[in-house]
């Protein structure tokens, strides 16, 4: 006896009745009714993007720049034809050496946090939400670099007030930026030295939740963007921009990726950066840009690279004639795909420092020398 399970449809059987099957249509119809929508989708999706791009790319070729194609050849292709004044600051450091005495009867942790809260703010600019310290009434704040982007910044304090801010300067390499905003009557951190912190110490942080612990380490000349930089470790994993806060309430350093950047170097930075808007000995090549993705590299048959959206105006970049609409494709043979790239290949030079990049323009590949400078903004 054969109890093989027939087929619902077979021989015009369906359950309980004797019926025919409705007829199938082409199964590949739809699909390709789908796929001729999602096309046109993505066609006006890149149309869209394409705006920019394609006038950049394709408005540069009756440009003149003097450049070493293959590094032998001399081609011609070349470019198109408020700020804060100084005031004298400077961020203060207090003594802030902890004994044992001072562990055990020290502030507590709820009179830290409650003194100290009138000074952290919440920092949103572009992709993310980070903490920011007050450093002095008339507006100045120090915060995380990363994930903040020019134009559109904004500071909450802690009384729920709300400013647009300006960027007064920012320093990729210890990751740290000075922001400002138009008030007189904000809360200054108290700062203390970050040279007398020792491992052991009882340390907190204070960010949009309050975490405590100790200095596990403290790391000298750690590669930050290829260049050496002081660490403090802690448990205490303060969030980017955040205070690092020793038992007597002072900020001994600012979070960056769950270590704290020292107090010491902060001091420098900020500075540095309020006085003259940059921090001297920072390399850099006086340009910046977007990474080219995959989709506008098959779509465009463009190479990998980074998109440049901005000429520092003065810089040898701009002498030498890149322009935006260029792609940085590599340095000295090293390939340049992101923002990032760009910064850690830099950084492994000093200023002064001839080095090669290959740029990609109007479907052709350069080389041209350009000198190393130091960052200006």
């Amino acid at each position: 006896m054969n109890n093989k399970t027939r087929d619902p449809w077979e021989m015009g059987e369906y359950r309980t009745g004797s019926v025919e099957p409705p007829k199938r249509g082409n199964p590949l119809v739809p699909v390709l009714l789908i796929a001729v929508i999602l096309l046109a989708g993505v066609n006006a999706v890149l149309g869209i993007m394409n705006v920019r791009l394609s006038k950049k790319l394709n408005g540069q070729a009756n440009q003149e720049l003097s450049m070493v194609m293959g590094g032998n050849t001399t081609a011609t292709i070349s470019p198109n034809g408020t700020d804060r004044q100084p005031d004298g600051f400077s961020l203060e450091l207090q003594d802030s050496i902890q004994t044992e005495e001072m562990d055990q009867a020290g502030i507590s942790l709820p009179e830290i946090y409650e003194s100290n809260l009138p000074s952290v703010v919440r920092v949103t600019g572009g992709q993310e939400e980070c903490t920011g310290v007050v450093l002095s009434a008339d507006g100045y704040i120090v915060t995380a670099a990363q994930g903040i982007q020019e134009g559109n910044i904004s500071v909450r304090l802690s009384d729920e007030r709300v400013f647009p801010a300006t960027m007064v300067g920012m320093d990729p390499v210890s990751n740290l930026a000075v922001l400002h905003v138009d008030a007189t009557d904000l809360t200054p951190a108290q700062f203390g030295n970050s040279e007398n912190v020792r491992v052991g110490d009882t340390v907190c942080a204070i960010g949009q939740t309050m975490s405590d612990g100790i200095i596990s380490a403290i790391r000298r000349n750690t590669a930050a963007a290829g260049k050496p930089m002081e660490q403090i470790l802690t448990s205490a994993c303060p969030p980017s921009g955040a205070p690092l806060l020793n038992r007597r309430g002072q900020v001994v350093g600012i979070g960056a990726d769950g270590h704290a950047i020292p107090s010491t170097r902060v001091k420098n930075v900020v500075d540095q950066l309020i006085d003259r808007g940059y921090v001297s000995g920072s390399p850099c090549l006086g340009l910046s840009g977007e990474t080219v993705t995959d989709l506008f590299q098959y779509y465009y048959g463009l190479p990998a690279g980074l998109y440049i959206t901005e000429i520092d105006t003065g810089s040898d970049a701009e002498v030498k004639g890149l322009t935006v609409g260029d792609i940085l494709v590599s340095i000295n043979g090293s390939s340049i795909a992101t923002a990032d790239d760009l910064i850690k290949a830099v950084s492994t030079y000093k200023i002064g420092d001839p080095i090669q990049a290959v740029i990609y323009r109007n479907g052709q590949a350069y080389t041209v020398s350009l000198t190393i400078e130091e960052a200006k903004d």
